[in-house]
């Protein structure tokens, strides 16, 4: 069965789980200490792939005799994140202004207003149990430090004498191997799935119901955002010659699961699978465009916070009856790109994180206003994900097609 059937499978079986045992206090205990372990558990094993995969891709890009080189393909990235970041919030900004919205869930923070920083923290610990986000610190930050040791490693492993070839054939066959790994975990990640699926609805579920007016339209801009816009800026990148909604079918499953995993990290997991073994693209490549897009690339990230962040200010400035000026729009639209490259060390709350930073930059007297994103914050920052993700497929895909390099030999493998 086709990964992408599984996965859907998976939601609805979690969504039925949480239907028939929602309210029970064991269910819900028992799948927050499940998500709880898997999170840990990936995002242990994520630092030696993703480490490996990348000195493998930085040695091969930068071998003796290649005709590509690894300064190009960085500068393709680059321009892919720029352009598509700054075009994604942009058109956050014109949903916005077309269907503007106030944030109904506001009034959650009136009960922290009065809060001190005790219970601020005592709220974060609730907030990290909640985005299903419950890591140690450290281990996302080994992971963002080891992406440049990984570089110099890379660098240091190309083949540029006959004494480093066995060297850079180790690694090779090690980076072989980890995608491997990558791939039998995307087999299995439907169970993950099927947990956070279940974690996700028992906490968006109630607050979606009462507050349709704002969630249809957010949801609905999503999906411009995913299904309608990057395709067709992909499109307009490739000159029509790729198929966008072939490659985005390809890691469809890496969307699913980026929704309701709500976290980038895990999402490694089909990502590189789907890259390599659906969309057929070289491993040198795929190893590459993951780790970079993590950390420079989160147009999801700054469009979904430019929206929500104009809705929190919207719901202000409607109780204090003041009009927001059109030029707001654009500041807060800056604001949150440039907030947005602080994501990669906040995995689980992005959309928190850049809404939090932007308006501080803005000088926005929100007060704990900003707090009532808690309440939502898995829909928000699932949407985020499924966005940066959809990003950082598209951008796998821009640089395989600029160097002309298909893995074919895997592109019919649709796990």
């Amino acid at each position: 069965m086709k990964t992408w059937l599984t996965y859907l499978l998976a939601v609805i079986l979690g969504f039925t789980a949480n239907l028939l045992f929602g309210g029970s206090t064991v269910f819900a205990t028992a799948v927050t200490d499940v998500c709880a372990v898997l999170i840990h558990l990936i995002t242990v094993v994520s630092i030696p792939l993703v480490f490996i995969t990348l000195a493998a891709s930085v040695a091969s890009a930068f071998r003796p005799g290649r005709s590509e080189k690894g300064a190009p393909q960085v500068l393709l990235m680059v321009f892919w994140g720029l352009a598509s970041s700054v075009l994604c919030v942009l058109l956050a900004i014109a949903a916005f202004t077309l269907f503007p919205r106030a944030f109904p869930w506001i009034a959650t923070a009136e009960a922290v207003e009065e809060a001190t920083f005790a219970d601020i923290s005592g709220t974060l610990l609730s907030l990290t149990l909640d985005t299903l986000s419950l890591r140690t610190i450290s281990s996302t930050a080994v992971l963002f430090f080891s992406i440049p040791v990984a570089l110099i490693a890379g660098f240091a492993f190309r083949p540029t004498g006959n004494i480093y070839v066995p060297a850079y054939n180790l690694l090779n066959s090690l980076s072989e191997v980890c995608m491997r790994i990558m791939k039998g975990l995307s087999r299995f990640w439907f169970l993950p799935v099927a947990f956070f699926s279940g974690f996700w609805a028992e906490k968006m579920i109630p607050q979606i119901t009462g507050n349709l007016n704002f969630v249809l339209v957010f949801i609905c801009f999503t999906v411009l955002l995913v299904f309608v816009f990057l395709p067709l800026l992909f499109a307009f990148f490739t000159r029509f010659k790729v198929n966008p909604y072939r490659e985005l079918f390809c890691f469809l499953p890496s969307l699913i699961s980026g929704f309701f995993v709500t976290d980038y990290i895990l999402s490694f997991v089909p990502l590189y699978s789907n890259l390599r073994n659906n969309s057929g693209i070289q491993k040198r490549h795929a190893a590459a465009a993951i780790p970079f897009n993590w950390i420079f690339s989160r147009g999801g990230s700054a469009a979904i916070s430019t929206f929500v962040s104009l809705s929190l200010i919207m719901a202000i400035s409607e109780s204090a009856d003041l009009a927001i000026p059109v030029s707001l729009y654009f500041k807060m639209g800056l604001l949150c790109f440039a907030a947005s490259f602080a994501c990669c060390l906040n995995p689980g709350t992005e959309v928190l994180v850049t809404v939090t930073l932007a308006l501080t930059m803005a000088g926005a007297d929100v007060g704990s206003s900003v707090l009532s994103i808690f309440t939502v914050l898995p829909l928000l920052n699932g949407a985020c994900i499924m966005t940066d993700v959809a990003i950082c497929g598209f951008s796998a895909s821009y640089l395989a097609y600029k160097k002309e390099s298909r893995c074919m030999i895997c592109a019919n493998d649709m796990v």
